[in-house]
């Protein structure tokens, strides 16, 4: 390449690349393998190494060529051969397979340098449901599964809390790279409002903690206490309110003054999830200003009657 700097990409010592700079991001991804540089296969980082120095040392126009090998990270299982891949999972009991309304896939997690896994999950009616992904080249789940899949088995093993998900999806990844799960994901509008109402059904945990004896007398002394003294207040602010936002502050907490809610209906990691919109009406021609269809269809109604 002739202007700017190199476009280096960055890998491990198995050649797992790692970092990607921005002229080959929409082609080289992290967690890609890489094959050969300018045709010339490696088998070490210092090969890669070697080459890069001779590269850069080059003063002449040139081009570079990175050949990579990118892992498999999904594959969908034919309805043929589902019943002979959850017969030997030994499924939790109740559990069916419903091919007409879901898709069964087999999703790989490869994990590479400077990663994260990126993902929330739930659990529901004894399923467990991916209900976030990062948003980043970083997350290895962003590239391979969906908000509002559901998680059925790892590695062949099958699973129904998101505790036996943690656990296991830890112990598989300190054994090797990368993990195969088995996912449940919607297809028809059957399928995906089960999974909407699966998402949106938050648990609620009853919070009544009983009081000590003791809390509660020093409580009624102290309503007591204000009450008889009305006059009193109190020597210092409990409450410490900034008006520059220079200032740093000397809490351990810091709150946000704005917060965003993010919806399910607007997830971008699953397009299928996203609410419809009504289409907009057609404007008549010759419309001037602002264009009510509601009123003008009240007005059609009413002419209709005076006419007839």
């Amino acid at each position: 390449m002739s202007n700017g700097p190199l476009p280096i990409v960055k890998v491990s010592k198995t050649l797992i690349v790692y970092d990607v700079p921005n002229q080959l991001s929409s082609k080289i991804e992290i967690g890609d393998i890489l094959y050969k540089f300018n045709d010339l296969p490696l088998t070490t980082r210092d090969e890669y190494s070697r080459q890069l120095s001779f590269v850069t040392k080059n003063p002449d126009s040139q081009t570079l060529t990175y050949t990579i090998l990118r892992p498999l990270k999904s594959k969908q299982i034919p309805e043929k051969e589902l019943s002979d891949v959850f017969s030997k999972l030994q499924s939790p009991q109740g559990f069916e397979i419903l091919p007409t309304h879901f898709d069964y896939l087999f999703v790989f997690l490869t994990i590479a340098p400077k990663t994260t896994l990126g993902v929330t999950i739930k659990g529901y009616n004894g399923k467990v449901y991916v209900s976030g992904i990062e948003n980043k080249l970083t997350s290895i789940a962003y590239k391979c599964l969906l908000v509002g899949d559901a998680i059925l088995a790892i590695e062949d093993q099958a699973i129904s809390g998101v505790k036996d998900t943690d656990e296991l999806l830890c112990t598989s990844f300190a054994k090797k790279k990368f993990v195969r799960l088995i996912i449940e994901r919607a297809k028809t509008p059957d399928g995906l409002r089960n999974v909407k109402l699966a998402l949106s059904v938050e648990k609620t945990f009853e919070i009544n903690p009983r009081m000590n004896e003791d809390i509660t007398n020093i409580c009624e002394q102290q309503i007591t206490f204000m009450k008889n003294h009305p006059e009193l207040k109190p020597g210092r602010k409990i409450v410490h309110h900034h008006h520059s936002s220079s200032k740093s502050s000397t809490s351990h907490i810091d709150v946000a003054p704005e917060s965003i809610e993010l919806p399910i209906s607007t997830d971008v990691n699953n397009l299928n999830l996203l609410a419809p919109t009504p289409p907009v009406p057609a404007v008549p021609p010759g419309t001037i200003g602002s264009f009510h269809p509601l009123e003008t269809a009240s007005k059609r109604m009413s002419k209709k009657r005076t006419t007839k």
